[in-house]
Formats: C-alpha cells, sequence, structure tokens
C-alpha cells in the first residue's frame, strides 16, 4: 500500500456521498507498500480503507479480483469485503482513476515468521481454495512462464550488471521451466502473492488477507508454491525446514495434494522462484530512477532459487531431516 492520490477531507466525502456508511470523522493516508493509493477512512459507522488503482497496470482485472474478495468473504475466508455503492456498484470512478472502499481488517503484519504461523497460512490458502472454485469469473495469469520471459527479455542484456553471468543462469533456468512445466492440475481462483506482508494477525492466529491484484486462475499447488518461497526462509536466503513440514500440513488438514500435484511441486516452487525474480529485475532496472518507487532487489529470489534447484521429490520438501 502506498499513497500517490493526494486527497483532501472534501475530497473523501465526496467519494462517500455514493455510499450509505455514515459521515467521515477522519482519514490518513497509509504509506506501506509500493503500488496505488490507500486510505484509512472512519465514518461515524465503521472504518474502511479507501483504494485508488493509480497505478495498476492492467485495469481490465479489477472486475475478476473486486468481486473475488466478497465471493471468498461469502465463504468465511478472512478478507476485505467491497462495499457496494447506492447503485450496486464495487468500483467507481474518482478523477479518472478507479476506486474501492472495502472493510477494515483487524491484526498487524507480522515481523516474526514461525512453524505455527507456517500451519496457519497453508490451512488459510487450502481454504481460499476451496472457497475459490465456485467462483465463476475466470483470469488467465499473466505472471506464468510468458509473463517471466517478457520481463527478461526486456532487461536480459542488464542483467550481469548487477550479477556475473545472471542472464546466462535466468535463460538456462527458463529453459528447464518450458519444458518441465505441467499442462494439467487442479486449478481455479489463487491468491498468487501470498507473502508477509500481505496476511494480518491477532498474535498466532491469521485474521485477514488482503492485496488481491495479482489473484487469477492457475494451478492450486502453484500458489503452494509460492507461499513456500514467501514464507520458508529465513531472512530470505536460510530454508527452514520445520516452517515448509508445518506449511504442508496445514495445507493438506483442509485440501490433501493430488500425487500429481506432489510430483510436480519442486519444479513450481522453482517457478514461483522465478516469477518474482524476473519481476523484481524488470522493476528494479524499470523504476531505477523513479524517486516514488522502491524496487526489491531481485538477487534476494536467487538463494531461493538456488535451494529448490537441488529439490527433485515432494519428501524432501516436507521432511523436516531432509
Amino acid at each position: 500500500m502506498a499513497v500517490f492520490t493526494h486527497l483532501t477531507a472534501h475530497n473523501v466525502e465526496e467519494i462517500l456521498t455514493n455510499y450509505k456508511i455514515g459521515s467521515l470523522k477522519e482519514f490518513e493516508g497509509i504509506l506501506q507498500g509500493q503500488s496505488n493509493s490507500n486510505y484509512k477512512v472512519e465514518t461515524n459507522q465503521d472504518t474502511y480503507i479507501l483504494t485508488l488503482y493509480d497505478n495498476i497496470t492492467h485495469p481490465e482485472f479489477i472486475p475478476y479480483f473486486i468481486p473475488l474478495m466478497n465471493h471468498l468473504a461469502s465463504h468465511g475466508i478472512p478478507c476485505p469485503q467491497v462495499v457496494p455503492d447506492l447503485e450496486g456498484n464495487l468500483f467507481q470512478i474518482f478523477n479518472e482513476t478507479i476506486y474501492t472502499l472495502v472493510t477494515f481488517m483487524p491484526g498487524q503484519l507480522t515481523d516474526t515468521i514461525t512453524p505455527q504461523k507456517c500451519f496457519e497460512i497453508g490451512k488459510a490458502l487450502a481454504q481460499f481454495h476451496k472457497a475459490g472454485t465456485d467462483y465463476p469469473e475466470e483470469r488467465d495469469n499473466d505472471l506464468s512462464l510468458a509473463g517471466w520471459q517478457h520481463f527478461f527479455e526486456t532487461c536480459k542484456d542488464q542483467c550481469d550488471e548487477l550479477k556475473t553471468d545472471l542472464q546466462t543462469l535466468i535463460q538456462k533456468e527458463l529453459n528447464f521451466l518450458q519444458q518441465n512445466w505441467p499442462k494439467k492440475l487442479p486449478q481455479g481462483a489463487i491468491h498468487a502473492d501470498l507473502f508477509p506482508d500481505n496476511v494480518f494477525w491477532q498474535k498466532e492466529k491469521l485474521s485477514g488477507i488482503i492485496d488481491f491484484h495479482f489473484a487469477c486462475t492457475d494451478f492450486f499447488a502453484f500458489d503452494l508454491a509460492i507461499c513456500m518461497n514467501a514464507w520458508c526462509f529465513k531472512n530470505g536466503e536460510i530454508w527452514q525446514e520445520n516452517y515448509a513440514k508445518q506449511l504442508l500440513a496445514g495445507y493438506q488438514s483442509v485440501r490433501p495434494l493430488e500425487e500429481n500435484e506432489r510430483i510436480i511441486l519442486p519444479v513450481l516452487c522453482r517457478g514461483a522462484a522465478m516469477r518474482f525474480l524476473t519481476s523484481r529485475l524488470y522493476n528494479w532496472f524499470k523504476f531505477a530512477n523513479n524517486p516514488h518507487m522502491q524496487p526489491k532487489n531481485p538477487l534476494g529470489i536467487l538463494p531461493r532459487l538456488d535451494h529448490f534447484q537441488k529439490i527433485t521429490t515432494f519428501e524432501e520438501l516436507e521432511d523436516i531431516a531432509s
């Protein structure tokens, strides 16, 4: 979350006239994050989050992920509910920018990952997948194989400025993934970006899942692989076997993996690492001179990719003694 579009109290009051949620008491910008503008808005009835999608790359995806939040919430998933306006619309336009108003989620971001939290994440992810199975809308994942190749092509000649032979390393890995990526697995709505900065906690209990901008239709096991990249490395570098064991146990307590998912999961973990390596590489060079953006260093993903390249079986991912 961040603030790129600055609103006045009058602007917020004007927006609130489209809703039946009371009158404005106070509001403040939320500075954390890297895209879009977010405000905490308190009325005399409740507290909400106002998001203006001023930096969204594909606004055409909004009709997919905005209703998805309400679909998931109706199935008991702890995520924001989008507030409909007076005419029943889930999103509106203010000064040519699409915006939404959603319910405020309780809790805090965590700065400490524990095995118990990994179990909770796995369990919540599986519940998300089961709840999204009957979501009627579909959206292709533009951040899959073709997307990674596109990111790489735009900046491959600059790769070695960051690390010697990085271009060769990425091209070799992309070739491997192209040859080994599965064609058919159980799929449906996935979050696709369930990193620690998109999850709220109340002590050890997961209280909210946010940021659905990358949500799409893809393999459930790929979403699990993304979580393993996000949650199972200390400081983003050191593999934590007990974290992985608990994350997988939490997931399978709700939705046991099918055999074909178990077999291919190590490859999907490599793909998830490549998804974030190439996208961060792209952002690193594209926004290098943009004072409003702080791209994450893509080299931080390399220890994760290196680890998963050494894994060949599901048992190695799951076994705490591996």
